[in-house]
């Protein structure tokens, strides 16, 4: 869930083993590696939205490197059987397009 919508869902150890949405792809990355105390953790760019002001579209798309237009102006629905991700860039999109 980011900013109140559902972007990915589906069995946990499938969405962290093959994550189609980049803000669920993000979050794996920021996430410690037991053992490497040293390592400085990823964090996502950018700073989340305005609840109270959701833009138009996506919600992640100012801070996706992947966003375009589309992105910006339509919200993009839950696609997939098992595994699902609201991104017209998903694996799930590509095969539904």
């Amino acid at each position: 869930m980011y900013a109140g919508r559902i972007v990915e869902q589906g069995a946990t150890a499938e969405v962290l083993r093959h994550p189609q949405h980049p803000y669920t792809r993000g979050l794996i990355a920021s996430r410690p590696v037991p053992g490497e105390r040293r390592r400085r953790l990823y964090s996502i760019p950018g700073q989340v939205p305005d609840l109270a002001a959701l833009p138009a579209g996506c919600a992640f798309a100012g801070r996706c490197e992947r966003a375009t237009a589309r992105c910006r102006e339509a919200i993009p629905p839950l696609l997939g059987d098992r595994q699902r991700a609201a991104c017209f860039y998903s694996e799930f999109a590509e095969v539904t397009a």
